[in-house]
């Protein structure tokens, strides 16, 4: 009678363990999973951002080019930056469409791959973007020379370039690879939780 009682509690007591760890790791799942959408929100946010920033600035690159006629080369220059736009734009969209694949509901190798591709995506625009802003500074001090620029227009020039670069490297550091990184070590546990169950 005793064996039976002691049984049965060992069994209810199983029981109550397999459920406390099965709830702890649902919950472990759940935050991981709010974890990873939020940092992939940022970053479908910041693409967003990027999208609706270029598409207001293109409109603005073909007035100057129709109205003003102040130079040859202010009118070569700013068709050169036309074309950067236009590539940036059809490249921020690539990069919203590889975003849009990772889906939490989908298989964590599926997640893991659109994010390491988004990754590459991210260290390849870094190297272009450090290529592409001294290029446009030299440009636009090519154009200011040619045009006779007045000292503050100079300096005010140094100042955008300044502002550039800090705001390139800021954007990559805090919001790119951090939030990367997150969802990288989110989907890493999340996999770990299923082997775990397997």
């Amino acid at each position: 009678m005793e064996m039976d009682e002691l049984k049965n509690s060992w069994q209810a007591l199983t029981e109550k363990l397999e459920k406390q760890e099965m709830l702890k790791e649902t919950i472990i799942k759940k935050m991981l999973q709010e974890k990873t959408s939020k940092s992939l929100n940022k970053l479908v946010n910041m693409e967003m951002l990027g999208l609706v920033v270029i598409l207001l600035f293109l409109p603005f690159i073909v007035y100057v080019i129709e109205s003003s006629k102040i130079s040859e080369l202010y009118t070569h220059f700013m068709c050169f930056l036309l074309f950067i736009c236009v590539l940036v734009l059809v490249w921020v969209v690539i990069k919203l469409r590889l975003l849009m694949k990772i889906d939490l509901n989908k298989d964590i190798k599926h997640n893991v791959l659109c994010t390491n591709r988004f990754n590459l995506y991210i260290r390849r625009e870094k190297f272009m973007m450090y290529l592409i802003i001294p290029i446009l500074f030299i440009l636009c001090a090519i154009v200011y020379a040619s045009l006779n620029a007045p000292v503050f227009l100079w300096v005010f020039l140094g100042c955008v370039f300044l502002l550039c670069i800090t705001g390139v490297l800021w954007q990559y550091k805090k919001i790119y690879d951090k939030n990367i990184n997150s969802i990288l070590k989110s989907l890493d546990e999340l996999k770990e939780l299923e082997e775990e169950k397997d």
